[in-house]
């Protein structure tokens, strides 16, 4: 089977919304706070991909532009709104996450874009596994000085330890590895925190070859369980409350 990181999150954060999602093909909506990363990165992703020949940034007007025209195509569809979302209303909401994107951007073109020479943008990989299994993604910026990084999005600022703890930088890990030979220099998460006063939070990490083989034992299991086909639910009453299969699932905690 073909199987993402997101794949692998999902699973191991609740067995029966992969069921859902992956097995029944029940569509997922975006939502509010996911428009607005998509948006940020649809802005980034812009600039970076003709920075790789200019090694130029673009100027932040067009990453705005590029980031209000996301929101508003992304507000033009179906949202999944929580209960207090639907209070404020479609519209606001538009408004709030267009201002917090915006403003995002605006500090990522100014604070770390600057510090970025990409080499690629959006790279797409495939990972042989074991028995026909591959791995498969995006990551988000390969720099000239071997760094991968990868953009988020976040109301408040992470953990401390958000980078050194990212399943999905390990999987970036391997795909550089087996697409150059070796694993990469660094790996870099860079925050964008969209509130009152946006701003930038980087963290910087490394793998090593047992952090890579940590990884494929646990992407082994999920592989193992998905095809016999055993699909758990979650222990936390939390992962219920923000999941859009709720009203749909016989197994949530209340």
């Amino acid at each position: 089977m073909r199987i993402s990181y997101s794949q692998m999150n999902t699973y191991l954060s609740c067995g029966i919304r992969y069921e859902k999602r992956y097995i029944e093909r029940i569509p997922q909506l975006s939502t509010p706070t996911l428009t607005a990363g998509k948006a940020v990165h649809t802005g980034i992703e812009l600039n970076y991909k003709q920075k790789i020949e200019t090694r130029i940034d673009l100027p932040v007007s067009d990453l705005k532009d590029c980031v209000s025209d996301a929101i508003e195509r992304g507000f033009q569809e179906e949202l999944f709104l929580m209960d207090d979302e639907k209070t404020v209303g479609k519209d606001k909401l538009k408004a709030l996450w267009k201002d917090l994107s915006i403003k995002g951007v605006e500090v990522y073109h100014k604070e770390i874009s600057p510090q970025v020479i990409p080499v690629g943008s959006e790279y797409e990989f495939l990972v042989p596994l074991w028995d026909d299994h591959e791995l498969y993604g995006f990551i988000d910026v390969i720099d000239e000085k071997r760094i991968i990084r990868d953009t988020k999005t976040a109301k408040k600022a992470p953990a401390e330890t958000v980078a050194s703890t990212s399943q999905q930088l390990t999987a970036y890990a391997i795909a550089y590895e087996s697409l150059f030979g070796k694993l990469p220099e660094k790996l870099s998460l860079d925050y964008i925190v969209l509130n009152s006063k946006p701003k930038k939070m980087i963290f910087e990490t490394s793998r090593t070859p047992q952090d890579v083989t940590l990884f494929l034992q646990r992407l082994r299991r999920v592989i193992n369980g998905i095809q016999k086909g055993v699909f758990l639910p979650p222990t936390e009453a939390w992962v219920c409350l923000y999941c859009q299969y709720r009203e749909i699932c016989t197994e949530k905690i209340q």
